[in-house]
């Protein structure tokens, strides 16, 4: 959630962000979003890359536009 908040605080577009749960059975957390019908995965690491990880996820977006 405090990924979501900082997308939508931080991108300077409108998004619809849509979170799901592996219950617990990855570890992993994929940040992915869907260009032209195509599903493009920016982000795939550990929670604690993550949490660390925000503003490089933001960048990571921001070139896939």
């Amino acid at each position: 959630m405090k990924l979501k908040q900082f997308i939508l605080n931080n991108y300077n577009a409108p998004l619809e962000i849509n979170l799901h749960s592996a219950n617990g059975t990855t570890g992993t957390i994929k940040v992915s979003w869907i260009k032209n019908g195509a599903l493009k995965t920016v982000w795939e690491k550990g929670k604690q890359q993550t949490i660390n990880g925000h503003q490089e996820i933001l960048g990571l977006l921001k070139q896939h536009e």
